[in-house]
């Protein structure tokens, strides 16, 4: 099973997206960041993909993914190369059961800054 959603207007006015999701109750799971031409970006020297071992879970077990052009000092960083848009993909292995449909929103970068400073 598969998610997908395009991410756009990352960094414009210093925005980052954040993307809320739960943990599939499946084998694994992971999302990854592509372009428009739905190839990778850049795997081999940026952080453009998580897998279920590599995120780091919020307090109430969820997580929340920051797709952005800058490392805004936070988990869960997915770095657009620069890019304008994309597509955020998400890979659910042998779900069971019902995935829930990530939720997306924008979020200044000095907020989240300012979070992880504390």
């Amino acid at each position: 099973m598969v998610h997908w959603m395009r991410f756009e207007d990352v960094d414009v006015g210093g925005n980052a997206q954040f993307v809320h999701d739960a943990f599939a109750a499946a084998l694994n799971d992971s999302v990854s960041l592509w372009n428009r031409h739905l190839q990778s970006l850049d795997y081999a020297n940026r952080s453009i993909s998580l897998n279920r071992a590599q995120m780091v879970a919020d307090a109430d077990g969820r997580f929340t993914a920051v797709i952005s052009h800058t490392d805004p000092g936070t988990p869960n960083w997915l770095d657009t190369e620069g890019r304008p848009f994309g597509i955020a993909f998400w890979r659910f292995i042998l779900p069971q059961g019902e995935i829930e449909t990530p939720r997306a929103e924008l979020v200044p970068l000095a907020e989240l800054r300012e979070q992880a400073r504390q």
